[in-house]
């Protein structure tokens, strides 16, 4: 099952708790990275294929199972973060930005599952909040097994970036 492993030289289970861990996952495929807050670089990448015939209890069976038999999921972290990849999600201005109001943002925008959780994250580059759902079931694993991780939904990091990073003419061509 498990694709890809690269840990570097500089990785201590011992020191998890000083370390960050990042998880990335759809319905195919389960990745996670380890970052050194010390030396200031990732030690470590994995990644695992699933078998999941793209049902979600099977992606939640084999999801248990690499929380149980991962030696390096099981180790405590001084933060963890959960990367959501789901085309719901819209941006909401700050100005306009209520929490009661999480559901009809994106019923808006999306059709809605019964089992969807909705989650935001504020992006402050653009003064605006991002919200977006994630399957209840796939979120109560992840908390279940990985205490305090926040979730964050796939576009936050894109638009953090290129807001801080000023536009170029590089790519630009005229006639």
């Amino acid at each position: 099952m498990q694709e890809f492993n690269f840990i570097d030289t500089t990785f201590q289970k011992e020191r998890s708790d000083q370390y960050q861990l990042t998880i990335q996952t759809d319905i195919d495929a389960f990745s996670f990275c380890i970052y050194d807050n010390r030396l200031k670089k990732h030690v470590v990448f994995r990644r695992y294929l699933l078998n999941t015939k793209g049902l979600t209890e099977e992606f939640l069976k084999q999801l248990e199972i690499l929380f149980r038999d991962d030696d390096l999921l099981t180790l405590p972290y001084s933060a963890a973060s959960f990367m959501v990849l789901s085309q719901k999600s819209t941006l909401i201005p700050d100005a306009y930005f209520d929490k009661n109001l999480l559901k009809s943002y994106l019923e808006f925008n999306h059709a809605l599952d019964s089992l969807d959780e909705i989650h935001f994250n504020y992006i402050p580059s653009i003064d605006a909040y991002n919200v977006f759902s994630i399957h209840t079931y796939v979120a109560t694993e992840i908390t279940n097994h990985i205490h305090g991780i926040q979730f964050y939904h796939q576009h936050c990091l894109l638009l953090k970036k290129c807001w801080n990073t000023p536009p170029t003419n590089k790519n630009i061509s005229s006639r």
